[in-house]
């Protein structure tokens, strides 16, 4: 059986931040992909909404949201978004060689 396509799950801005361990090991596999010439598409999403789940005592309670990114702000996206845009690029053409 022939693999005819890989959708890797990397992370937001992963080139900008090469020493951070978690982005250089997506980076790595990114990489990977590239120099073994296989078939992919890359999702680089930031910040999941789900992680905002463990917070809910904070923001429902004092109001606080102990994040700390200071005045920036995020981007963030449902994994079932996600989820849905890896089922694309799997089951459709078009997507090889994107992110």
């Amino acid at each position: 059986m022939q693999l005819k396509h890989v959708t890797y799950l990397s992370v937001f801005r992963v080139e900008e931040f090469p020493d951070v361990p978690h982005f250089a090991s997506k980076l790595a596999v990114e990489n990977a992909l590239r120099e073994f010439g296989l078939p992919f598409t890359t999702l680089r999403p930031s910040y999941y909404m789900q992680n905002d789940l463990s917070l809910e005592r904070l923001l429902t309670g004092p109001g606080v949201y102990p994040i700390p990114i200071g005045t920036a702000g995020i981007s963030a996206v449902d994994i079932r978004d996600i989820a849905e845009a890896a089922a694309i690029t799997l089951t459709e053409n078009g997507h090889e060689g994107k992110t």
